[in-house]
């Protein structure tokens, strides 16, 4: 993926591996508008929440803590 000057190669890396053919998507919504990762957690940042919570169905907060993140998994 080219073209995202204000992600690094590590931040790209692991969008592809979480959202695979998807992580464009969500990179091009990142750089939309201006982002900061979650102080409660270091690999997530508000707009990558933002897009999920946008176009995931969420319905409850525990869906994207148990569901559409590993946030629940790892205990964060």
């Amino acid at each position: 993926m080219s073209g995202y000057e204000g992600l690094s190669k590590e931040r790209l890396d692991t969008l592809i591996e979480r959202y695979g053919t998807g992580a464009e998507k969500v990179a091009s919504y990142m750089q939309a508008a201006q982002d900061a990762m979650l102080s409660s957690h270091s690999g997530y940042s508000r707009r990558e929440i933002e897009f999920i919570a946008r176009n995931e169905r969420i319905v409850h907060l525990d869906d994207i803590i148990l569901r559409r993140t590993l946030m629940g998994m790892l205990g964060k």
